[in-house]
């Protein structure tokens, strides 16, 4: 028995209704939308960023479920938004981060006691886990620096799990920037880091997915250490704002991603010319004529390089790195005017890490032994996730809580960092 390559399934009825039907209407059940001057003032408060992280985590694994179904169908179009799920992840954690430090200072000095028990030990007993699983289920045989490599991830046994190293590796960044310096030097530090990081991934030949989201965590950084102005520029600048960031995010999402798929995606450059046009009369009604002089030559060149095609593989990192941050941005406009919250996301963003460390394996053990052609099977896979992903959640808290009991640390302010990603 090996894991399985593929997935061929009757119908994709079932894989359409979980994610343009039953995934839509469970973001915007309970739901808090905000009239024409009125905002969402607590936008990024522990319980929304939750959900978000809830949202996020089915995104990442439809993302990797429709890369397994062969002839996806219209469910193909998953296989292009996981890494803008990721970059949310990203933002989320700097923001988190960085707020932490800034409610309570001395957060950073027990931050690698934290970050281990939250972040590394569970990659640790999750991989354990798994090595023992593969070897009676598949047969798998590893040698003694085989199991150690994989265990401590030093080698992926899981590819997904290449997030995992890349946080890793900004917490020790972000450690060194906010014990050793000023805060802005930093701010600067962890930003330099996140293009070095992009440079050497290219430089090394890894995969885009491995990079195109690197900017997303220093930008949550500066959006927790600037947030009062950020939110007063956003709400001062709404509708302007709003128009720009949908204009660039269709435009780079659609030339990064979908340009060869004309017509699937031939929306996008389309929502992105009327977002411009919007853009424009919002800016001549509120008679800001310095920011029109600037948005109008941008918008004209846009639109001649997007027309003449000029070479978009070449440059679709470039493009996939502008998608991915103004996703994010997207993301801050949305929520500034629609509150999310609802129980059945709040439960998954407890869970979003523990779900992201499991669902690769729980797909290939549970297709293994379930090999059926019904599209309804996918039901079960998640329910799998989310059964595996709660028990873990609960053996690592009690974990947590009995070495601070044995500890006896003096308790410090609870902060929002209180998840892992």
């Amino acid at each position: 028995m090996t894991p399985p390559a593929s997935l061929h399934f009757d119908t994709n009825f079932y894989a359409y209704l979980a994610a343009f039907i039953l995934l839509p209407l469970s973001i915007l059940y309970g739901a808090k939308f905000y009239m024409p001057g009125k905002y969402n003032d607590a936008f990024l408060s522990k319980e929304v960023t939750g959900c978000v992280k809830g949202i996020s985590i089915v995104v990442v694994i439809l993302h990797h479920l429709a890369g397994k179904i062969s002839g996806p169908g219209h469910f193909f179009a998953f296989t292009r938004y996981g890494y803008l799920a990721v970059s949310i992840f990203f933002f989320l954690s700097g923001y988190s981060l960085m707020s932490s430090v800034i409610a309570n200072p001395a957060y950073i000095d027990n931050f690698f006691r934290r970050r281990f028990t939250r972040v590394y030990f569970p990659v640790i007993a999750v991989n354990a886990i798994t090595l023992v699983l593969y070897r009676f289920i598949y047969g798998y045989n590893w040698s003694a620096a085989g199991i150690l490599k994989n265990i401590t991830g030093v080698e992926l046994i899981d590819p997904v799990l290449w997030f995992v190293n890349a946080i890793l590796i900004l917490y020790v960044v972000f450690y060194i920037a906010f014990r050793f310096f000023s805060r802005r030097a930093g701010i600067i530090l962890v930003t330099a880091y996140s293009l070095f990081y992009f440079i050497i991934c290219i430089c090394l030949g890894y995969g885009a997915w491995w990079y195109n989201t690197a900017f997303c965590f220093p930008m949550g950084v500066i959006a927790a250490y600037k947030y009062k102005e950020l939110t007063g520029f956003m709400q001062k600048n709404y509708m302007a704002l709003g128009a720009a960031v949908i204009a660039v995010f269709c435009a780079s999402f659609y030339m990064a991603d979908w340009w060869p798929r004309p017509e699937i995606a031939g929306m996008l450059p389309v929502i992105s010319a009327a977002a411009c046009a919007c853009m424009i009369l919002v800016l001549l009604f509120k008679r800001n004529y310095t920011a029109l002089a600037a948005a109008v030559p941008v918008i004209i060149l846009s639109a001649y390089y997007i027309l003449k095609r000029w070479n978009y593989p070449a440059y679709s990192t470039g493009f996939a790195v502008a998608s991915s941050i103004s996703c994010v941005l997207l993301m801050l406009v949305f929520l500034m005017k629609v509150k999310i919250y609802n129980s059945l996301w709040a439960f998954a963003g407890l869970i979003s890490y523990e779900m992201y460390l499991v669902h690769m394996k729980v797909f290939n053990i549970y297709f293994s032994y379930l090999q059926v052609k019904q599209g309804y099977s996918i039901y079960g896979f998640l329910a799998m996730v989310i059964i595996t992903a709660w028990v873990l959640n609960k053996l690592f808290n009690y974990i947590n809580r009995q070495g601070r009991d044995a500890e006896a640390v003096i308790p410090v302010v609870q902060t929002a960092d209180d998840d892992p990603v």
